[in-house]
């Protein structure tokens, strides 16, 4: 049996102190470390990106924050962070090659990117807690587990 083996590498995010505390605190509503939640919100952004761009959706989403950029005297839209820290993310290749081509279709650099991905993430999640819907992310962590139990009880009745 071969073992085929995903190259990763540790991509560096900065943020600040602020987005840092939102995330610590809903990785430990969830019960994971903010490395692992900071990777499966960045996997989840840029579905939703890929998704828009697939749709045609993206060019829209795109000319909207130019257009607000140049409304609002050419200051930029994105997340200013002064100060904050760098955090790691483990990232395999193949991802963090789509992350590039987002962020270049996009006219933002990686790091922007993931800022903006993380900052979304982090408001939606945030939402979803004061809906007390926060349980559903317990419940789709549990999902693999609770499926692989379940075909493991279909072995033993088939068996």
């Amino acid at each position: 049996m071969m073992v085929s083996h995903v190259r990763e590498k540790d991509v560096s995010v900065r943020l600040n102190e602020d987005l840092i505390a939102r995330l610590d605190k809903i990785a430990g509503m969830i019960k994971v470390s903010r490395r692992h939640l900071m990777k499966d919100l960045l996997a989840l952004g840029v579905e939703e990106v890929e998704d828009l761009q697939d749709s045609g959706a993206l060019q829209n989403v795109i000319l909207a924050r130019d257009l607000q950029s140049k409304l609002s005297d050419g200051q930029t839209t994105g997340v200013i962070v002064r100060g904050g820290l760098s955090l790691p993310v483990r990232i395999d290749e193949a991802f963090l090659l789509r992350l590039d081509r987002l962020a270049k279709r996009a006219g933002l650099s990686r790091q922007q990117l993931m800022k903006n991905i993380l900052l979304y993430a982090v408001k939606q999640t945030e939402a979803l807690a004061k809906l007390k819907a926060i349980n559903l992310f317990d419940i789709i962590r549990e999902l693999p587990k609770s499926l692989g139990e379940v075909f493991n009880l279909g072995e033993k009745v088939a068996n």
